[in-house]
């Protein structure tokens, strides 16, 4: 074992520096700034897409893709159907066990 029993203690987070509070005038000043900033901002419109850019990208002669249908089947796998008789009998049981222990609760047959 070793003989140095100090240990040096590092945090594993620091806490970031505090800040100094802001003043009513500084905290005014800081929202109308950002409430000018945003008006600024261009108009929503300009950020959608160009009504050519469809026809620009993707021309009209593309070839339509053919699309075949199969026959659907009535079969359906073992998994699911299991699971379903096992939810069946598990609410069965739950069920059982509930009302078994509320009639025990009951001092008499007819209370229970």
């Amino acid at each position: 074992m070793a003989d140095d029993i100090s240990a040096s203690v590092i945090p594993l987070h620091q806490a970031p520096p505090r800040k100094r509070a802001k003043t009513g005038a500084e905290r005014a000043r800081a929202y109308r700034q950002r409430k000018k900033a945003s008006a600024v901002a261009p108009a929503p419109s300009e950020y959608l897409i160009p009504l050519d850019f469809v026809t620009k990208s993707f021309p009209v002669s593309a070839p339509v893709p053919t699309v075949t249908l199969h026959a659907v089947t009535a079969e359906r796998p073992l998994a699911p159907v299991l699971l379903q008789i096992a939810a069946l009998a598990l609410a069965c049981v739950g069920l059982t066990m509930n009302g078994w222990f509320a009639r025990s609760l009951g001092s008499t047959d007819a209370a229970g």
